[in-house]
Order: C-alpha cells, then structure tokens, then sequence
C-alpha cells in the first residue's frame, strides 16, 4: 500500500503550469465521455467504474482485479439556432470522436491510461492524453488522482487544458457507496473546476439509484452548480438499461441520456443516445455512441 501512495504522490506532483486554457464552449460538449457516462447523463460519481478513472473518480480502480481495454466511436451532431446559415436554416455541425483506454489493477499499482482524439471540422480539433492511478484505503476505501493532457487546435491557434483531478470513494455495503471529486485541483482554468459529490443505492439486483450534486469552487458554487440523477435497470439476465438526466446553472443546460449495457465476464457492450440543450444560445448537442470493453 505504502507502494501505491508513493506512485500517487508522484503522479501528482507532476504538472506543467501553463495560463493556456482549453475552449469552454468546447468543454461544455462533455468531450470524451463514455457511452456508460452518456447513458447516465454524466452521472456516476458514486458508482464503482474501471474504464471512466480519467474521466469522472480515479478512485474507483481500485475496486478491481483486471485488466480491461476499451474502445469507442461516437458521433455528435450540434444544432444553434442563433448562428443562422443562409439559407435561414438552422446551422449544424457534426463532431467525430475515438476514445482508447487501457486499464490494470492487477499489478502493484491501479493504473489507467487514455487517449482520445475529437475532430469538430472546421470549429477545430481536440486530443487528450490522460492517466489514473489508485490505492486502496482499507478493504472499503480508496484514493486517487487523474491527469489530463488536453490540446486543442484550430487554424494555426493552439490551446492547453490540463488538469489534475482527485478523488475518493467509500463503500458502506454491497447497497450504498459515496464518492466525491475535485476536478482542475491546482486551477489550470477556474471556469471548469468541479467539485462533485456523488452516490449510489442498490435496491436489489435489478435496480440502482444515482445521484450527484457539485458546482465550481471557484466561483458562487450556487450559482454554477449542478444536479443530476439516474437509474439502472436489469431488463434480462445480462442486459441492462440506463437513464438519466443532469441540470446545470452555470452552462444553463440540461442533459438527458439513455442507453444500454450487455455485461458479461469478458466483454461489455455499451450504446447510448443523449442530448444536452443550451437555453442561453439555443444550441442542442445529440450524441450517439457504442463501445466495447474486452476484460481479462
């Protein structure tokens, strides 16, 4: 375990400080979600997740003893209403997205690693590089801290996002765990901090609930925050639908997700459908996504 802390401990002292920050119009697309995430609207804080460790809790790793790759293909299609083609109908773009992610808590250390390559055409072209590592805390907590490496390119202009993300996650019983993150820990852009509290209740084997609450920390967090809920049903035998819906003040948005999972031993099959609508600026996003996890 000692092992574990010291890996982490270095993982997070790592970093490049840099006043470059991503596009947050961008951002508020929820780049490189997936399509487990899609499903739930973004929701899943306090759920125990292996291939979403750079996305949402890198401490959730820990909970595992496999190795696990995974593969992704989503298409987004974006609708604003308030830039207006010439036509005078409404102008639409479409985003193409690929998201690879190795995964092993097997070894001495939980660790997970991620690249993700997103083409917006002409609003330009994002890349990240991420990684998760994990230790556990006692048989029912762990630890952990992510690393993004987020560029972004248009033109001849290029942007930096990079932040650091840490996060916690305790299992009461085999019905109820909680998890909180801090996302962009060190500030790399005070705009996309989050800090999140998440959980999840088992009511039997065919239905979970989940909840999460956060907002920026570094602004009225009242103002920015966000509330989110979903669900988990067991349709049949290994077959599994999800649902989900997230508020969020500080993009004046909401996002709606569905979707569903075949889970077995050694491989997992997820799609997901979801849309997020702007009222400020009228703008709707529809995601499509499917993926698949081999596990061994």
């Amino acid at each position: 375990m000692k092992k574990k802390l010291y890996f982490l401990f270095c993982f997070f002292s790592f970093r490049v400080f840099s006043n470059s920050a991503l596009i947050e119009e961008l951002h508020q697309q929820s780049p490189t979600d997936t399509s487990r995430l899609k499903s739930t609207a973004g929701v899943g804080i306090g759920t125990i997740l292996m291939d979403e460790a750079t996305l949402l809790n890198p401490s959730t790793l820990s909970f595992y003893n496999i190795t696990s790759f995974y593969a992704q293909k989503r298409q987004t299609g974006i609708t604003s209403s308030r830039e207006m083609a010439p036509s005078g109908t409404n102008r639409e773009s479409n985003v193409e997205e690929y998201n690879f992610i190795l995964s092993d808590s097997k070894a001495g250390v939980d660790a997970s690693a991620r690249f993700s390559m997103l083409n917006a055409h002409e609003k330009g072209k994002l890349t990240q590089y991420a990684g998760a590592l994990s230790s556990p805390l006692g048989a029912q907590s762990a630890i952990g801290v992510s690393y993004v490496y987020q560029e972004f390119k248009k033109d001849e202009t290029k942007t930096l996002y990079r932040p650091i993300t840490l996060g916690v996650h305790h299992v009461f019983s085999e019905a109820f765990s909680v998890g909180i993150i801090w996302k962009d820990a060190l500030k790399d852009n005070k705009n996309l901090g989050i800090v999140g509290l998440g959980l999840q209740y088992n009511f039997s084997d065919f239905f979970s609930f989940l909840a999460d609450v956060g907002g920026n920390p570094y602004q009225n967090i009242r103002e920015k925050g966000y509330l989110g809920a979903a669900m988990q049903l067991r349709l049949y035998g290994d077959l599994y639908g999800r649902g989900g819906i997230k508020t969020h003040r500080g993009e004046k948005s909401q996002t709606v997700g569905v979707g569903l999972g075949w889970v077995q031993p050694r491989l997992v099959l997820e799609g997901s459908y979801s849309t997020k609508k702007f009222t400020q600026n009228q703008t709707e996003i529809k995601d499509l996504g499917v993926s698949l996890s081999f596990r061994f």
